[in-house]
């Protein structure tokens, strides 16, 4: 794995020198870092969960570390996909129809808000598995992460609202705009 990195870093080290580094090199490689980092992440938790070792302790204060430090990466990865979600145009039967998930997420929008501000972790999920069940999707892993019960009530909320607010921005900001206008 060490060789690995070295030989990312000296590629980009060479691309450097040679003046061909670009914007995509180094997106690349930042994601490639976020999705190792939520692997081991998620790696370090199955071991200090069924772990027996000696270095348990250890193994649990670095994977509450780098649980920390995944947080904030978390938060814009699920307003991100949130986003996405907003935007997708499916297609079915040669046919583009309307975003049905992004639809019933715009019905549910203030249940989910209100059980998370609950702290009910359990009837979120199944609101919206719900959804994405009932539209032949299926649930993002980068949501459920969400729901590990490593992250507290708070970051929980965290998570689910910067979700929320990418999925329906755009049209609660329309809806607010006519709101403010009158119209």
């Amino acid at each position: 794995m060490n060789d690995n990195f070295e030989q990312i870093f000296k590629d980009l080290n060479e691309k450097v020198k040679n003046n061909t580094l670009n914007v995509a090199d180094i997106d690349n490689t930042l994601n490639s870092l976020k999705k190792f980092k939520l692997e081991l992440q998620s790696l370090l938790e199955y071991a200090v969960r069924y772990g027996n070792g000696n270095e348990k302790d250890e193994m649990q204060k670095r994977c509450k570390t780098l649980t920390l430090e995944n947080q904030g990466e978390m938060v814009e990865s699920l307003r991100n996909l949130g986003f996405s979600i907003s935007m997708k145009k499916h297609i079915k039967d040669n046919n583009e129809y309307n975003n049905d998930i992004h639809k019933a997420l715009s019905l549910q929008a203030f249940r989910i808000i209100e059980k998370t501000r609950c702290g009910k972790r359990d009837e979120v999920y199944y609101m919206l598995a719900r959804i994405f069940i009932a539209n032949e999707e299926k649930f993002p892993f980068l949501l459920a992460k969400a729901f590990n019960p490593n992250y507290s009530e708070e970051i929980f909320k965290v998570f689910i609202y910067s979700f929320l607010c990418g999925a329906l921005g755009d049209s609660n900001e329309k809806e607010l705009e006519k709101t403010s206008t009158g119209g």
